[in-house]
């Protein structure tokens, strides 16, 4: 098998299959998701503002939910 990314062999431990692209390199796979800024299957760099300031406030907001204590769990809507 091929690599996606790259178009060299893959063999044993070095590679994966990623769903959607096909047989990788651990490495290329690893690269190509920084490259493109995926989290989660979520390609940030092609959001929109107003997308990516939606997800920037659900992030912040669950950040802050995570960091009180049970007695103050309570979501603050910006």
């Amino acid at each position: 098998m091929k690599c996606e990314i790259c178009q060299q062999s893959v063999y044993g431990k070095d590679g994966i299959t990623v769903i959607g692209i096909g047989a990788a390199h651990i490495q290329c796979f690893e690269r190509e998701k920084a490259m493109y800024r995926v989290f989660a299957g979520i390609l940030i760099s092609e959001l929109d503002d107003h997308a990516f300031n939606d997800l920037y406030e659900k992030v912040i907001t669950e950040k802050n939910a995570r960091s009180l204590d049970s007695t103050q769990r309570e979501v603050e809507l910006f």
